[in-house]
């Protein structure tokens, strides 16, 4: 294995993925400050963002440091054999040899020095790229959950601004002795029957509505909790049909592109630079799992802020 074989190599086995982070939307109720709603809009906002981009950066780097894993294994069976005591000088050898095949095992004697030697090279060169690899890995992670912990506490933030607006509604409602209803704001459709879809569509639809209210759980695809493309993959994977597995760059990959307007229920949809998927369930809605701290629901496609394109899956 010659040195400068293995970049081909490890590009060969890399994959990219991501998956799931996304933005929620926090309402503006009637009695909330206009300027705090804004500012705690604007920080989950970023924070989706830098999310999205964290999960992308940290799965990359786990994908790249299983690749330089696998390399360096191959590299290692491959010298093992030739990690021996060195060979007599091939002077010696070759004195011992009848004229005729003096200059075959000669060949073969260095032949056999410069492959251990590259090997060996090699070998101390991954090394260090793993050592390296597994640091860059180890601080993504860090970032990530440090990440994710922040949704978790601006999600609260939303909840409590919500409850206090709530209360302020009730108030108002029992001073002013009103019979009528105070507004309030559903993060769910009041209807979440699934669309009549027809073919293996319809069964990654319907299994999609089966598990709205299930939490978000990063690298979770089912049965309990999901991240988004654990969702889409579990989905239509109860139809039976594979869509490249647990990485939304995978199942961009797997799909075929289609236009916005050519959506159909069970058509996967992605958002925040191939960093998060849902599964279209017709209405310009899509079913998907958000990010810590919320439950899989059905959101509006313009909710998100940000659409990288539709892919339709070869069922």
């Amino acid at each position: 294995m010659a040195p400068h074989s293995v970049p081909r190599l490890l590009r060969a086995v890399l994959t990219l993925a991501g998956v799931s982070a996304l933005a929620v939307s926090v309402p503006v109720a009637a009695h909330a400050d206009p300027a705090t709603s804004t500012d705690l809009q604007a920080k989950i906002d970023q924070n989706t963002r830098d999310l999205a981009q964290a999960v992308k950066d940290f799965d990359l780097a786990r994908a790249e440091l299983t690749g330089t894993k696998v390399i360096a294994d191959t590299v290692a069976a491959k010298l093992s054999p030739l990690d021996l005591p060195a060979p007599p000088r091939a002077s010696s050898l070759i004195d011992q040899v009848t004229p005729g095949n003096r200059m075959p095992l000669a060949d073969s004697v260095r032949d056999m020095t410069e492959a251990r030697t590259e090997l060996a090279a090699e070998k101390s060169r991954l090394e260090g790229l793993i050592a390296t690899q597994m640091q860059r890995e180890q601080e993504l992670g860090t970032k990530k959950s440090g990440l994710e912990a922040t949704a978790r506490q601006l999600k609260a933030e939303k909840d409590a601004a919500a409850e206090r607006t709530a209360e302020q509604q009730r108030q108002q409602q029992t001073a002013s002795r009103s019979s009528s209803t105070p507004r309030t704001t559903s993060a769910q459709p009041s209807n979440v029957t699934p669309p009549s879809v027809s073919g293996k569509a319809g069964v990654a639809v319907q299994f999609a509505y089966a598990q709205l209210g299930k939490p978000y759980v990063f690298g979770a695809a089912g049965p309990g909790s999901y991240d988004c493309s654990g969702l889409t993959m579990a989905a239509w994977g109860a139809a039976g049909v594979g869509i490249g597995g647990h990485q939304t760059n995978a199942q961009w990959a797997a799909t075929t592109r289609i236009s916005r307007s050519q959506l159909q229920p069970g058509d996967l949809v992605f958002m925040y630079g191939l960093g998060h998927v849902g599964i279209y369930v017709g209405s310009n809605q899509v079913i998907h799992a958000p990010q810590p701290g919320e439950s899989v629901k059905i959101t509006s496609i313009d909710a998100f802020g940000s659409y990288d394109g539709a892919g339709r899956v070869r069922a």
